[in-house]
């Protein structure tokens, strides 16, 4: 999911990412402003809200970056979205920040969310076809597929490029249940950048087939048919 933000003078595309704990900024855009140091504070316009005092650590994001189209300038995470019940919309693509819950969506599923290392997480089960686990999964909204930590393949995928992977991950995950739906051959990889705690992360693979809307501060994400 991408957005249009500005950081200051920085102004352009974002990647919203819920599984990221702490925002940042393209060392490329922090350059062209004059931005020279490990991280840089300002204020952030996105979805209608303005936010002063955010924190942006300055990184290199070509790798990540690199499918897509448009030049991205950052990554907003957690740390940013966390006071906001975050809704998300995906067709017509739409993210929305409220200050307080609104009503309950119609048909909705709760599920629990918990905080692992600032990062949202809620509990799905997921199968390769021999051997299946249940754990905590952080919600991934900067990734189409489905990551698992400490899984291994039984044959090296093939190789292709980071932008590639992206787009289209190399191997498939034969099952994952979530909120009593069953999921079958959902794109995979291995997960190996995540905090002790969490056994994977899900991807957009998944949350694109619903309207989600997710509360930090309380707890719970909401699932229902998209409208």
């Amino acid at each position: 999911m991408v957005v249009s933000a500005a950081f200051g003078n920085i102004a352009g595309d974002f990647i919203v990412d819920l599984s990221a704990p702490r925002s940042q900024l393209h060392v490329t855009a922090a350059s062209s402003a004059g931005i020279e140091s490990d991280s840089a504070e300002g204020r952030l316009l996105v979805a209608g809200m303005s936010l002063p005092g955010v924190i942006l650590a300055i990184t290199d994001l070509d790798a990540r970056s690199a499918p897509f189209v448009t030049s991205i300038n950052g990554v907003i995470g957690a740390d940013v979205l966390a006071p906001f019940v975050v809704d998300i919309q995906p067709d017509p693509c739409r993210l929305t920040l409220y200050g307080k819950a609104p009503p309950r969506m119609a048909g909705a599923a709760r599920l629990a969310v918990r905080r692992i290392d600032g990062v949202p997480a809620v509990t799905a089960g997921v199968s390769d076809g021999e051997t299946s686990t249940r754990g905590w999964f952080a919600l991934d909204t900067g990734f189409p597929g489905v990551e698992v930590a400490g899984a291994r393949y039984t044959r090296p995928p093939p190789k292709a490029s980071a932008a590639a992977d992206l787009l289209d991950p190399p191997a498939r995950l034969r099952a994952l249940s979530l909120a009593g739906a069953l999921f079958e051959q959902t794109p995979g990889g291995v997960w190996d950048q995540g905090a002790p705690g969490l056994d994977g992360a899900i991807g957009e693979a998944i949350w694109a087939r619903y309207h989600l809307r997710l509360d930090m501060r309380a707890g719970w994400l909401d699932l229902a048919p998209p409208k």
